[in-house]
C-alpha cells in the first residue's frame, strides 16, 4: 500500500510509462505520506477509448491513487494536487493535442485490507 494506477490513452505514443510512474511514485514520497517501498504502480494504455463527442485531437491520463483510510482531507488534497502538478510538468506531451488529466484519490477500508510480504 499505496497502489498506483495510471491510466491513458494510447495515442499518447511518447510517453514514457515507467519513467512517469518513477516520477509520481518519488511525488508520493516526498510529501512524507508514503514510504518508498510500500507504493506499487502500474500503467495501462488504452487502446479503445472516446473523449467527449466531437472528432479532435484528444488524449487522457488518469491516476488512481489507493491508499489506507485515515488521512485528513488536507493530506488528501496535498497529495492529489502534487501528483496533478508531476502531469502538468510532463514534456512528453504530443504537439497540437488536448490532454485531459486527472488524480483520484481513494481510501480502502483498513479493515477490509490485509498484506504480507515474500522472501528478502
Amino acid at each position: 500500500m499505496p497502489h498506483l494506477t495510471v491510466e491513458y490513452s494510447a495515442n499518447l505514443t511518447a510517453l514514457a510509462p515507467r519513467a512517469l510512474l518513477l516520477r509520481l511514485h518519488q511525488a508520493l514520497v516526498d510529501t512524507g505520506h508514503a514510504k518508498e517501498l510500500d507504493i506499487k504502480g502500474r500503467a495501462i494504455a488504452f487502446d479503445d477509448f472516446q473523449i467527449g463527442t466531437e472528432p479532435g485531437n484528444r488524449a487522457f491520463v488518469h491516476v488512481k491513487l489507493l491508499l489506507l483510510s485515515g488521512r485528513t482531507p488536507e493530506v488528501k488534497r496535498e497529495i492529489v494536487d502534487r501528483l496533478l502538478q508531476v502531469l502538468q510538468q510532463e514534456t512528453d506531451w504530443p504537439e497540437g493535442m488536448l490532454v485531459q488529466c486527472a488524480v483520484e484519490l481513494r481510501d480502502i477500508d483498513r479493515a477490509a485490507f490485509a498484506s504480507g510480504r515474500i522472501g528478502a
